[in-house]
């Protein structure tokens, strides 16, 4: 059984809303529909080969069993940062093929990537990350671990040299501060000097 229920924006699709096509759903497109998250569980589906999740706003994509054959999966331009290891190790040994393109994916949240070795991803140079800060976007699949410590050291070193700023700005104020005091007390005792003469 094959269903097509792309292109409802707004759809909200009840977690037992495809219940009785466990068995016999091979097919499902929920592509287009500007869903925010699934609330089916796709574990169940035991025959489920091609899943076409594209076009949404998903941000996760949970996997819980090993009994889903997903074959193809479409999960181009939704607002995965990162896919859940967990999930991509249940797909392990079926998926073959996945896309991936306009996803803002972090470069810095990227180890997930070694678990598809083995699956085609089709639109692969098409795939793009950003680093948290000062550096440019890259392609996923040539991201750099070694730059995420970068910005990671270099905000320590501005944390670090901020402080060593506050403590010196506040040391000159209680300086300045006590400064004032004494010279305060200085003329309110040469004035009160002045006045008992």
């Amino acid at each position: 059984v094959e269903l097509d229920i792309s292109m409802n924006p707004g759809i909200h699709i009840h977690p037992e809303g495809l219940s009785g096509l466990e068995d016999l759903l091979t097919y499902l497109s929920l592509e287009d529909n500007g869903l925010p998250s699934l609330s089916v569980n796709l574990s169940y589906f035991s025959n489920l080969r091609t899943l076409d999740l594209s076009e949404n706003r998903l941000t996760e994509l949970l996997i819980t069993s090993k009994s889903l054959p997903l074959e193809t999966m479409d999960l181009r331009n939704n607002s995965f940062t990162a896919l859940q290891e967990t999930s991509l190790k249940m797909l392990n040994g079926t998926l073959r093929t996945l896309l991936l393109s306009g996803n803002p994916f972090d470069c810095c949240q990227s180890a997930w990537v070694g678990r598809l070795a083995w699956v085609n991803i089709v639109d692969k140079w098409s795939v793009l990350c950003h680093y948290p800060t000062g550096h440019p976007q890259t392609h996923l699949f040539n991201a750099q671990p070694s730059l995420c410590k970068e910005v990671t050291q270099d905000w320590t070193v501005w944390s670090l040299l901020l402080l060593i700023l506050m403590i010196v700005a506040l040391c000159a104020i209680v300086v300045s501060l006590g400064c004032c005091m004494a010279r305060r007390q200085k003329v309110n005792g040469i004035f009160l000097h002045h006045v008992k003469a």
